[in-house]
């Protein structure tokens, strides 16, 4: 379950940030779509530096979007 919301908080991300597409995403951020993609489906994790990127290119924290916490809350 955790790698599920970790990929709907991902998959929400990307959209609110204006992204053409999960695809206009992974370029940008420098991976394939469907590495992006198993990231979204909860079949894998992105290695720290990747998140990192991916923080910073959808103005989020890692906290948010591996645990759903924003500023020390969780949101479900």
């Amino acid at each position: 379950p955790a790698k599920i919301a970790f990929g709907e908080r991902l998959h929400v991300s990307i959209e609110a940030c204006g992204y053409r597409s999960d695809a206009a995403f992974a370029k940008k951020v420098g991976i394939s779509p469907r590495r992006l993609s198993n990231f979204i489906n909860g079949w894998r994790w992105p290695e720290p530096e990747l998140l990192g990127v991916m923080c910073e290119h959808l103005a989020c924290t890692s906290d948010w979007l591996l645990y759903g916490k924003l500023g020390g809350l969780t949101v479900d």
